[in-house]
């Protein structure tokens, strides 16, 4: 068991990590110059009503168990506004993945550029 004081932070088994940290906008921008996997992490019924067109779509909550499903390459992972996709992050780092995560609004991804598709897609098509 760690000892520590107050003043001191306790020890842990592994050491910290990090990843990039981006926007939708720095998404827009990556994946115009060099191939990306982009993951979305929302639940069902968000992704059936707006989607990043050609993204990967994995619930949370499926996602440690789907990871073998996650295409190669560095994952640029994103949700509703950043809390699923840093949990999400910290799975696809673990499995030693290359992960960038989009802390952002995700209604603002189409303001960004981002080509959108799913039923609220369509629905302002006609």
């Amino acid at each position: 068991m760690n000892s520590h004081t107050p003043s001191t932070p306790p020890r842990t088994a592994w050491p910290l990590r990090s990843y990039p940290v981006a926007d939708f906008a720095g998404l827009e921008a990556v994946r115009r110059h060099r191939p990306v996997v982009i993951l979305d992490v929302r639940r069902d019924l968000e992704w059936a009503e707006s989607r990043i067109s050609g993204a990967v779509h994995i619930p949370l909550h499926q996602l440690p168990a789907r990871l073998p499903e996650v295409p190669a390459g560095e994952v640029w992972v994103h949700c509703e506004a950043g809390y699923r996709a840093s949990v999400a992050a910290s799975f696809l780092d673990a499995a030693g993945r290359a992960v960038v995560v989009v802390d952002d609004e995700y209604d603002r991804a189409s303001r960004a550029g981002l080509p959108i598709d799913g039923l609220l897609a369509q629905a302002a098509a006609k």
